[in-house]
């Protein structure tokens, strides 16, 4: 017959692995949740090349045999943008996951 001892330690030992499962669960909850943020993250570098690129395609104003010295200012806007948008990402998140979230294509 097991002493008290060692029901004591096969309870304990229960509860431990319960707690262990129960902490690697809310740590795959959060993983989840990171890559939720991460991909909207990634989207809404998308919407905003959208934003600043949909009018020259909408006005026809993108004329890719000319070759023009000077930039479109939208262009000009989408890349201060994304200058802005990586600064504020890279003193956020680490490097590989600012180059996952700045990704366009």
């Amino acid at each position: 017959m097991a002493s008290t001892f060692e029901r004591n330690q096969n309870i304990e030992a229960q509860l431990l692995k319960e707690e262990i499962q129960k902490i690697q669960s809310i740590v795959f909850s959060f993983q989840e949740l990171s890559d939720v943020c991460l991909l909207v993250l990634h989207l809404e570098v998308r919407v905003h090349c959208f934003h600043f690129l949909s009018p020259m395609a909408q006005h026809g104003e993108f004329a890719p045999g000319v070759d023009s010295q000077n930039p479109d200012p939208e262009v000009v806007k989408l890349n201060r943008d994304l200058l802005n948008i990586h600064g504020i990402l890279s003193s956020s998140l680490v490097p590989m996951k600012c180059r996952v979230s700045l990704l366009i294509i």
